[in-house]
């Protein structure tokens, strides 16, 4: 398995709008073949992990949406299904609280990131204090 860092110690994240934001999930476009950090485009099967990493009170994210970039359309789409203002949120668009005292933690499976070359994260409004944000995209070998 490889990971792949998409925020670390975040406060907080944006929706993308320039093709320079995000990481790249290839190497080059010179190799459009090889995504970065180990990966490959027949691996299929991609673990979303987001977690805070530091924070103190009541804990929570009211929204985490995934973004992608397709070069062929120079363009950001937001991933996965939902309603036109939904799409690409992750824990089908519900907010995500503690899952122990001053933690959050959230893991959804991905499908299908090959045709893409960039990969950005978008947090909502933050509760607590001090609160900062860790995503990580993880291989999973078939």
């Amino acid at each position: 398995m490889s990971r792949l860092t998409i925020l670390s110690t975040a406060t907080s994240s944006a929706a993308p709008t320039a093709v320079t934001e995000g990481v790249a999930l290839r190497v080059s476009d010179a190799h459009p073949g090889r995504l970065g950090e180990g990966f490959h485009d027949n691996i299929d099967t991609w673990v979303l992990s987001l977690w805070n990493d530091a924070g103190t009170g009541t804990i929570s994210l009211s929204y985490a949406r995934l973004w992608v970039w397709h070069p062929a359309a120079a363009r950001w789409f937001p991933l996965g299904n939902g309603a036109d203002t939904t799409k690409g949120y992750v824990n089908d668009g519900t907010a995500l609280g503690e899952s122990a005292a001053n933690q959050v933690l959230h893991t959804e499976v991905l499908r299908g990131l090959g045709a893409f070359t960039r990969v950005a994260v978008e947090l909502g409004t933050v509760g607590g204090t001090a609160v900062t944000w860790c995503c990580d995209l993880i291989s999973v070998r078939q």
